[in-house]
């Protein structure tokens, strides 16, 4: 290969090959704040007055388990939240889905830990979440962070894939080791206790990733690769013509 792009330096730290960091961008016209009354929280219908939301494929790489043991301590104490999970169930994680559902069933909490499956429309979502919680245990690059906090939301988060890259602790958001679900439970709590910190780092969130992380950044970074790459081909391509 002539180049190598990688999203992170985490991902480029495996390569034995020179790379450029090149992280992925979010599209602000599809995730942003909200501004219609349909955005708003109480319009999906649901109990509470503020929702924390896990998107994703259902499964333990995602870390869907590790919220659902957060929801499970923590709903009791704070009546006016409640969880919203989206995403698909692959048929080799129904039972993995089924006993969390079963655990939840177990709790008498049902109606507040509310799996909606595979959504049509995740950036409504985005917007009505009060925070939004990225537990995976492994992750590639991991976009979910970013989509969020274009949406005007913050963002606790595990240290997987390049998500420390996203996150500004205090700032717009929570990093916890991943895996680690007694840290995310300690790392949610303030949030819930106090929905008006949740709001202020959402606010924070939102000027990060469009400084960080737009997708215009993301193109004109990958054409600076192919530009280097153009510029170092045409000097021998044109002693080649010349010697012709």
């Amino acid at each position: 290969m002539d180049a190598v792009i990688t999203t992170s330096e985490r991902s480029g730290s495996f390569l034995e090959v020179p790379y450029t960091v090149v992280p992925h961008g979010t599209d602000f016209e599809a995730f942003h704040p909200p501004r219609r009354s349909e955005d708003d929280f109480a319009a999906s219908g649901l109990p509470g007055k503020y929702a924390v939301g896990c998107t994703g494929r259902i499964r333990h790489q995602k870390g869907t388990d590790l919220f659902v043991h957060a929801m499970l301590q923590l709903l009791p104490h704070y009546p006016d939240w409640t969880a919203v999970i989206t995403g698909r169930t692959s048929p080799d994680n129904l039972s993995f889905e089924r006993e969390l559902k079963s655990r939840i069933a177990a709790a008498g909490l049902t109606q507040r830990i509310v799996f909606l499956g595979d959504v049509d429309d995740i950036s409504l979502w985005y917007r009505r979440f009060t925070l939004f919680v990225a537990p995976s245990r492994q992750e590639g690059f991991g976009l979910t962070p970013l989509e969020a906090m274009a949406s005007e939301t913050a963002v606790v988060a595990s240290d997987a894939g390049s998500y420390p890259s996203m996150i500004r602790p205090g700032i717009n958001g929570t990093i916890v080791p991943a895996g680690d679900r007694d840290a995310l439970v300690a790392a949610i709590e303030p949030y819930f206790l106090a929905p008006g910190l949740a709001k202020e780092q959402g606010r924070a969130a939102l000027e990060f990733v469009h400084a960080n992380f737009s997708i215009e950044a993301e193109a004109r970074r990958i054409r600076a690769v192919y530009d280097r790459l153009w510029t170092e081909q045409e000097k021998p391509l044109s002693l080649s013509r010349k010697d012709q």
